[in-house]
Parts: C-alpha cells; sequence; structure tokens
C-alpha cells in the first residue's frame, strides 16, 4: 500500500470489523510518509489497544460492575465450556434496545443448548438510574454487568454500538457484530451438524 486512499480503506475496515492480526500486517506496510500521519498514529493506537478482543483470542478478563454497583471480575471461563455473546451496549442507545426482542427469543430457544448470553453496558455515572430503569424495563434474564463510564470500553476501542462478541466453548472470539438472525442460523446449523464451534471468519 502507498496511498492515503489505501490508508483510509484500512481504517474504515478497521472501524467495521475490529481488530484483525491482518490489518497490522498491512498497516506495516505502509511508506513512512503515510505513517507519519495523525489518521495513521490513531488507527497504530487503536490496532495495539484493540488487539485483546481480535479474532481468534481468547477474551480477556474484565473488571466489572454489577447493577448493584458492586466489582465483579468477569471471567468467560466460568462459563463452562458455552458458547456466549458479550453484547456491548448503553442504556439510551435505541439501536441497542431494540435488538433485545430478538435476543430473547434466541436466548429462551438455545439456552439449554448452552448457550449465553452476557451483557455489559458502558454508562456513564449520572446514567446509573436510567440503567435500571431500562434493564428492569426489558427483563433481560442474563448476566448484566456494567462498565462504568465506559472505561474497559475505550481501552479496548469499542466506541460504536451495540458492539457484540461470540465466544466459543474454549473462550475464543469467533464473530464480531453478528446480527441476531445470523446469530440464530449459526446456533441452528451447528446444531444439526453437531460441530463445535470453533470456526472464525475473515473479514473482507
Amino acid at each position: 500500500p502507498n496511498s492515503k486512499l489505501s490508508l483510509w480503506k484500512l481504517i474504515e475496515r478497521f472501524t467495521n470489523n475490529g481488530y484483525n492480526q491482518i490489518y497490522e500486517s498491512i498497516f506495516s506496510q505502509f511508506p513512512k510518509a503515510s505513517l507519519n500521519t495523525y489518521a495513521a498514529s490513531v488507527l497504530d493506537q487503536k490496532l495495539k489497544s484493540s488487539q485483546p478482543i481480535g479474532l481468534n483470542n481468547l477474551f480477556p478478563i474484565l473488571k466489572l460492575k454489577t447493577l448493584e454497583n458492586k466489582a465483579q471480575e468477569f471471567n468467560i471461563d466460568t462459563f463452562n465450556s458455552k458458547l456466549v455473546l458479550v453484547d456491548f451496549w448503553f442504556s439510551n442507545c435505541g439501536p441497542c434496545i431494540s435488538q433485545f426482542p430478538s435476543l430473547m427469543e434466541i436466548y429462551k430457544k438455545y439456552k439449554p443448548e448452552n448457550f449465553e448470553i452476557v451483557s455489559i453496558s458502558s454508562d456513564r455515572s449520572e446514567k446509573y438510574e436510567n440503567l435500571q430503569i431500562v434493564s428492569t424495563l426489558h427483563k433481560l434474564p442474563w448476566l448484566n454487568l456494567w462498565d462504568e463510564n465506559g472505561v474497559i470500553c475505550d481501552e479496548l476501542s469499542i466506541r460504536s454500538y451495540p458492539t457484540n462478541l461470540l465466544i466459543n466453548e474454549t473462550g475464543k472470539i469467533i464473530r464480531r457484530n453478528i446480527s441476531p438472525t445470523d446469530l440464530g442460523d449459526l446456533i441452528a446449523d451447528k446444531l444439526v451438524k453437531k460441530t463445535y464451534f470453533s470456526n472464525t471468519y475473515e473479514p473482507n
């Protein structure tokens, strides 16, 4: 790659798909003239900070809070070899909330098949009461955690919502931003074929 256009295309792909090791490899091949720009420096920082939640990586341990405002460490290992959708949202996010009914249907249907959902809100401290109200209103039956002021989300370069990560039975991230429809189809297909949730995908 040797043009500003190529750099912006890489930035666009990273923004849409999240971290991928391929993006780091491509980025390192840009000439110094392209790397010595503000856009390149921002992308470099985001690539490094989002690496822990890249595809194929083990989902990291996160220090969060419960909705009762008590400290809680979130370790994917506690889910005992289940398929887990980690959904990042906040209480004033319309698109986030609009997905709840579809996710609820999938959860109720596939929970007996070792499927789980974990919601992580990035609400600010002053929105704590609203977070509790929205969570109670929608009667979310799965684990709900709070990343107060979005500190962890910022560290992981999660800045668009909703963002979700699908974690397989070994704790590896196998999908990013999978739609409820595709999620339901994926689980159904794997159950029919009785195969392991081990395959990732390569974004375009």
